[in-house]
């Protein structure tokens, strides 16, 4: 139906309105000569409501797109350690010792009860450390 964009939108809404509603208020008809005002207020009523509802849902699809498709790219854009090549993982080490921080992305001294942060605790199995890495700050290779 209508797209209307921020302020122009509302004011050319806001127009229509007071344009018809000094029509219908006028005595002109558009159905039948027999309408009164509630009943031609009521239909006026009903036709906005729809406007604004379609509106409406156009505004909460096109944010719902807009989330979805941006879950879409994280989830392509996420590596798997494995398909890290020696120049990848060179890299990564460069940018932790850059970064003044441990092999595994913490700063230097860090004390893990576990003896590292690669292990797992509900399931006692340990997570390789680029993956690691990877998971903890995805946009290390940028």
């Amino acid at each position: 139906m209508f797209q209307f964009d921020n302020k122009k939108g509302k004011i050319l809404l806001l127009s229509l309105f007071v344009l018809t509603t000094i029509f219908f208020l006028s005595g002109c008809v558009i159905r039948d000569a027999q309408i009164s005002i509630s009943e031609k207020l009521k239909w006026f009523n009903d036709m906005l409501g729809d406007e604004f509802n379609d509106f409406n849902k156009r505004q909460e699809d096109s944010v719902i797109n807009v989330f979805k498709e941006k879950k879409e790219e994280d989830s392509e854009k996420k590596l798997e350690s494995s398909q890290l090549g020696d120049e990848d993982k060179k890299k990564i080490d460069n940018w932790l010792l850059e970064n003044g921080l441990n092999k595994y992305g913490d700063t230097e001294g860090v004390y893990y009860p576990e003896g590292t942060p690669l292990m797992n605790g509900e399931d006692e199995e340990k997570i390789e450390r680029y993956q690691y890495l990877l998971k903890r700050y995805p946009n290390i290779l940028k």
